[in-house]
């Protein structure tokens, strides 16, 4: 961004999602993707691989005691 001359990063951050969202949609007819398209795909793969669509620990919804169990139990098979 500096070497483009921005000094607000918000200003840089736009300006590099509008220079994304052309690239993308001008190579649509290559890709059959737009820009929304090309995020989604990769959000999906993203989901695949991690099998989760939250950035959210699989305890977050543990009752405390439940995730004691389970910290405990990742100790002993961790070798702690």
């Amino acid at each position: 961004m500096a070497r483009e001359g921005y000094s607000d990063p918000i200003e840089g951050i736009h300006l590099y999602i509008r220079s994304a969202k052309k690239y993308h949609d001008d190579r649509e007819y290559m890709t059959d993707f737009d820009f929304h398209g090309y995020i989604a795909q990769k959000v999906a793969l993203k989901v695949k691989a991690y099998n989760t669509y939250l950035n959210m620990s699989e305890d977050s919804e543990l009752h405390p005691s439940d995730k004691a169990v389970a910290d405990e139990y990742r100790k002993q098979s961790d070798g702690e």
